[in-house]
């Protein structure tokens, strides 16, 4: 007789979670990283870093620099790139680099009318926060391409995202999302009975159970790219 385990529902309701989520971020990157002139998600986020980094080498000289200053002067970008090429080069984001320093200085050869309303629009998208929050989702969502991220973890739990390892054993969210109790220690007819509402619930909702590890195997894959880039920025 199958065995059933609370912990495997209460995954394959996560599943279910998590790949809303990655539909999200897979829906704004896409859309984001088109080429354009506007500046993509990643060269964004790559910017930003540039900005970061030349901000902190400035401040151990005694001096700093808005974004809004570093944005709006090209001899502040080049002064900046001449010192940190080599290291965006060596992380394998030269090329992101080069595409941003490009377009935000094709922008700034625009008459100073147009210059002024394209820094204030650009500030608007490039805002911190904004972008940032992106970034956290991909780190709580998606999972490690490097092993060594996760050294200090078991094997058993190598492999697995941020999300899925703090909520495995929190059977909170499927108990409201079925309206039933607490069912951690449900014995295996029990599990059955609740095993059967959630499937019953998802087919109310014309989800697949059976295809959701499928979707996110493959959303994980597009996504593989922009938590190297959100290790990259904060670190």
């Amino acid at each position: 007789m199958e065995k059933i385990s609370a912990i495997e529902i209460n995954k394959l309701y996560l599943r279910y979670l998590e790949n809303k989520e990655l539909r999200n971020l897979y829906k704004v990157f896409s859309k984001e990283d088109k080429e354009s002139e506007e500046l993509s998600y990643s060269e964004k986020i790559i910017f930003r870093k540039y900005y970061k980094l030349y901000k902190q080498y400035l401040q151990k000289k005694g001096a700093t620099i808005t974004f809004s200053t570093f944005l709006e002067s090209q001899e502040k970008i080049d002064e900046a790139e001449e010192i940190f090429r080599t290291y965006f080069f060596t992380n394998g984001y030269n090329n992101q680099l080069s595409s941003a320093i490009k377009k935000v200085k094709d922008l700034l050869q625009t008459d100073l009318g147009a210059k002024k309303h394209w820094i204030k629009y650009t500030e608007s998208k490039f805002r911190k926060d904004r972008l940032e929050e992106q970034l956290v989702k991909v780190l709580w969502y998606v999972i490690p391409e490097k092993k060594g991220i996760n050294v200090h973890w078991s094997k058993e739990i190598i492999g697995v995202s941020l999300y899925e390892l703090t909520y495995i054993e929190d059977f909170s969210h499927i108990c409201k999302f079925l309206s039933i109790g607490d069912f951690r220690d449900a014995h295996e007819g029990e599990l059955m009975i609740i095993r059967l509402n959630l499937y019953k619930k998802f087919r109310s909702m014309k989800i697949k159970y059976n295809e959701l590890e499928e979707e996110y195997t493959r959303l994980q894959a597009e996504l593989k790219k922009y938590y190297d880039l959100a290790l990259f920025y904060y670190f």
